[in-house]
């Protein structure tokens, strides 16, 4: 099935009769397109709806540069559809709630206790920089393995930042590993048995600020005098990389840490395409580091808690409500096909704009999937959006003005199932 949206944030319902345009931009990754036939084909149809070829779009939102062709194809729909109960069909049962009776808590004793040790001498910080900068010596690499060495304090890595090589504006797919034991990932950079993924995920490329993991499921600790080897795998789109030095060149320094330029990956994870030459070097680290209090500092005072008195709910009377209109023929159905399919007429495309046509009863569109131009098995951004008014995409398909967008975001791109927006 490709990719998928997911679930959208609001469901777009179409009413029988109508015809709604959407267009997915692929990023900079684009879609699979069937470059054939009429943009007004209909590609799918069932008793519900028909989904139409549409035409595919050039690189960048409302791109002209095609003007126009037919393209598309790999496409689905996912909708649900909810007809009026037939004449005479019984609604449900009143629902009845049975009185509220007082709700007492028995007056306890003041409790005490003591609040965590209070120091202030506990810091989040940041060393080191992942903002692109135009030095000579930068290159492209498919990863980086380098070493974050701490000093006198134990550290806690809360997060990494990075710099994707390009693809500004969308999010894109990377892994982040550590090293299982402590030292340097030299002895170990080709062995993926002695590593542990921590993030398989995406996240946005800027210029400005680079690319951030986000805050790590659980935080690395890196004890005082130790190293600790990371490595980010780029995926598809890669790092920039500074390729001059050597591995071990400190790059950044403060009173608490070290971070090494370390060693540029080949594309694929653990790959020795490169052999192990210096690259990186675009890289921060963000952690958190809390000393123990120095001898004889105070702890907090204990916080004393009051009586907890009764609280009585008075007695109500009994409330009566119906439950909503309960018929069982609403149907969660989907419509399309975006998984691969080895078609002659097969190329690629920036994105697709099409139309879904409800025949007879209104549904609601609550997911599409699509089918990213390769890049399988990492995540990549997207943009999915519908035309305001009802009516088919053509007269407006050059106009941003007359299109809404419903999703910025990233799917997985698989063979078999495609792409999905999500719900």
């Amino acid at each position: 099935s490709g990719s998928n949206t997911g679930t959208l944030p609001t469901p777009v319902e179409v009413a029988g009769g109508k015809t709604q345009a959407f267009y997915i931009d692929g990023g900079d990754r684009g879609l699979v397109s069937r470059w054939s036939g009429s943009i007004n084909d209909i590609m799918f149809e069932n008793e519900d709806l028909e989904i139409t070829r549409g035409s595919a779009v050039y690189d960048g939102a409302f791109s002209t540069g095609y003007g126009g062709v037919p393209g598309g194809g790999f496409v689905s729909v996912q909708y649900n559809t909810c007809p009026p109960p037939p004449p005479g069909a019984p609604t449900a049962s009143p629902i009845v709630y049975p009185t509220i009776f007082p709700i007492s808590h028995p007056t306890g004793s003041p409790m005490t206790t003591k609040s965590p040790t209070d120091y202030s001498n506990c810091d989040s910080l940041s060393l080191g920089d992942s903002s692109y900068r135009n030095y000579p010596e930068n290159s492209g690499e498919g990863g980086n393995m380098f070493d974050v060495i701490a000093k006198t304090r134990t550290i806690s890595v809360t997060s990494i930042g990075f710099l994707f090589n390009g693809g500004i504006g969308y999010s894109h797919g990377f892994r982040l590993y550590k090293r299982k034991a402590y030292g340097s990932f030299e002895p170990v950079q080709f062995d993926p048995a002695e590593w542990e993924l921590l993030i398989n995920a995406t996240a946005l490329s800027t210029v400005e600020s680079g690319s951030n993991t986000g805050t790590l499921p659980t935080p690395v600790e890196v004890a005082g005098g130790k190293t600790q080897a990371f490595y980010i795998d780029g995926g598809d789109r890669g790092l920039v990389s500074r390729w001059s030095g050597s591995i071990n060149d400190i790059m950044f320094e403060n009173e608490d840490l070290e971070i090494t330029r370390g060693s540029a990956v080949y594309d694929g994870a653990f790959s020795t395409g490169y052999g192990g030459v210096p690259g990186g070097g675009f890289v921060s680290v963000q952690y958190n580091t809390c000393p123990p209090p120095p001898p004889g500092a105070p702890t907090a005072s204990p916080i004393v808690y009051p009586t907890i008195f009764p609280i009585s709910h008075p007695t109500g009377s009994p409330m009566t409500t119906k439950s909503p209109t309960d018929y069982s023929n609403c149907d969660s159905l989907s419509l399309g096909d975006s998984s691969y399919r080895n078609y002659p007429e097969n190329s690629g495309e920036g994105g697709n704009m099409f139309d879904v046509i409800a025949k007879t009863r209104t549904i609601s569109v609550t997911s599409i999937g699509f089918l990213f131009n390769g890049g399988i098995g990492y995540s990549h951004g997207f943009r999915l959006y519908k035309r305001k008014a009802y009516g088919s995409f053509e007269p407006v398909q050059f106009d941003p003005a007359e299109w809404e967008l419903l999703i910025n975001a990233t799917a997985l791109s698989t063979v078999e199932s495609g792409s999905n927006t999500g719900t």
